[in-house]
């Protein structure tokens, strides 16, 4: 009994093997820009230098917002803060030219549990780039109010 007490503790949990699978998605978004910047070098002063380093842009922009998704500074969020910064590093990494104009509406200085923002947070940023895709192509200027 001991034995299968001993393995118990030492198996890791969901939690650990979900941080384990975020800091190797973080890492391969890492490696791939790494290799975009490398080949925009190789390509500098021809017209690709400057696509493949929006590229790699796009790609940080990725990797940050997973990490903002992902991995919470606090077990405390200010919900508004959070779901600005989604909504602007989406609005960065899917912008074809300027980023977008937008508004979060949310109670200001709301603080909610890190389990309570994360879903808030994926919702937001599913409908934020669904909006920029579909509803304003154009990237005109969006509210997207979040009820009280």
């Amino acid at each position: 009994m001991s034995n299968a007490l001993d393995a118990a503790r030492q198996t890791p949990d969901a939690f650990t093997w979900n941080r384990e699978a975020d800091h190797r998605i973080a890492n391969s978004l890492a490696v791939i820009s790494g290799l975009v910047r490398v080949r925009a070098r190789a390509d500098q002063g021809h017209a690709n230098e400057t696509f493949l380093l929006e590229i790699a842009d796009r790609i940080d922009t990725v990797a940050k917002l997973h990490r903002l998704i992902a991995h919470p500074d606090s077990d405390a969020i200010e919900l508004h803060i959070y779901l600005q910064e989604i909504c602007q590093r989406l609005g960065n990494a899917l912008a074809t030219t300027a980023a977008p104009s937008f508004s979060v509406s949310c109670p200001l200085n709301q603080t909610v549990p890190f389990s309570v923002a994360m879903p808030l947070g994926l919702i937001t940023a599913e409908l934020f780039s669904n909006s920029l895709k579909y509803a304003h192509p154009e990237f005109g200027d969006a509210v997207y109010p979040i009820p009280q």
